[in-house]
């Protein structure tokens, strides 16, 4: 009689938590197309840094952080705590500019939600 091969997964007791799971032959996980989630909140912050009429050596402070913001989003697996640590930099950076304090703010709660 033939051995079964499992070719899935199993978890017994306790619980199984994960961000992403592939399984199977072939399985594979792509987050390529995570950018474009991020795309309108992205954009949100990015109008808020150009509208910001502080110091013009903060405003190219603000943009150079977004630009590494962005960057790192398009990773292939992009590190959360990272992120959220860059954007926590960032709004430390933009003090009271409430317009980028904000758009920080959603951009960091939609990537503790999704990564």
């Amino acid at each position: 009689m033939p051995e079964h091969v499992n070719s899935g997964i199993i978890v017994s007791g306790g619980s199984f938590t994960a961000r992403d799971v592939a399984v199977g032959d072939h399985a594979r996980i792509d987050h390529s197309g995570s950018i474009q989630m991020f795309a309108q909140p992205l954009a949100d912050l990015r109008n808020a840094i150009d509208s910001f009429a502080g110091p013009p050596a903060t405003k190219e402070a603000l943009t150079a952080a977004q630009d590494k913001l962005t960057e790192e989003l398009e990773a292939p697996t992009p590190g959360k705590h990272g992120l959220l640590d860059r954007l926590s930099s960032l709004t430390s950076l933009a003090g009271s500019a409430a317009a980028v304090v904000q758009a920080a703010t959603t951009l960091a709660q939609l990537i503790s939600a999704v990564l």
